[in-house]
């Protein structure tokens, strides 16, 4: 640009020396020349304005403004706005200026059930589901009290491990959990867990190679059937058309409402 002032300069020196005719075109030139280097100076600030907008800043929240663990596992926002924040020491809610923490205290059968939060959920009816290493809960905001639904090995209507790691609430309502040995969804009316078992491994082997064979056949008979393969369920979506869609340790299952397939 100064290259060009210079260069404008000097033949602004020279113009004396030419005739009037002459003089008149190069004027009509450099006017055109000088509205264009206008143009080009807006533009080129405009960008720069634009590049400064887009720029992206991050603020950092650690342990000094309340968070109770630096490692955060998951992260919701409620229907309220408020924001809950899973840590692998505690439970967090954050109104934007401070935090109220929830930990586990054994001396309290309505705290939280472990501090290792894993996956949270707020449903369609506006409850609150956490999922932690160590049992399924809900929390009560009235009451201020966690609700849990434990294992019981002598109840078939309750989860079968406590170790949970995925809920998803599907487009009827229905609430989906997937823990580290299973599949459930939850009955409201009856205030219990239908389980979907896995057919995909065995669970009494003597040999390794036998193993692996009964774990191909069973893996392959389940196909299209109403087990649902894997043990471990790690992620549920479901997509436009209704089908749900079941990550799990043995693979990807969808389910249709009446039978699984394996892909």
């Amino acid at each position: 640009m100064m290259y060009v002032m210079i260069l404008f300069f000097e033949r602004g020196k020279s113009m004396m020396n030419v005739p009037f005719q002459s003089r008149s075109t190069y004027c009509c030139h450099f006017k055109i020349i000088i509205a264009c280097l206008i143009f080009f100076c807006i533009l080129n600030g405009s960008s720069i304005l634009y590049a400064q907008k887009d720029e992206i800043a991050f603020e950092h929240i650690s342990l000094e403004q309340g968070l109770s663990d630096s490692v955060v596992t998951c992260i919701l926002q409620d229907r309220r706005g408020f924001l809950w924040v899973g840590t692998e020491n505690g439970l967090n809610t954050y109104d934007g200026y401070t935090f109220i923490r929830y930990r586990h205290d054994p001396e309290d059968p309505h705290s939280l059930s472990s501090n290792k939060v894993i996956t949270m959920y707020e449903d369609h009816l506006g409850v609150l589901w956490i999922g932690t290493e160590d049992g399924l809960q809900t929390y009560d905001q009235e009451m201020e009290q966690f609700i849990h639904y434990p294992y019981d090995p002598d109840d078939p209507n309750s989860l079968n491990n406590n170790e949970i790691q995925v809920i998803y609430g599907d487009q009827s309502g229905v609430l989906w959990i997937g823990t580290e040995e299973g599949l459930h969804s939850y009955d409201r009316v009856n205030n219990r867990f239908i389980r979907y078992h896995s057919n995909g491994n065995s669970e009494e082997v003597e040999d390794e190679d036998d193993e692996d064979d009964e774990d191909e056949q069973e893996i392959e008979e389940a196909h299209d059937s109403q087990y649902v393969v894997g043990e471990s369920i790690h992620a549920i979506y479901q997509d436009r058309s209704g089908v749900l869609w079941f990550g799990t340790d043995a693979g990807l299952n969808t389910y249709d409402g009446q039978t699984f397939t394996l892909y």
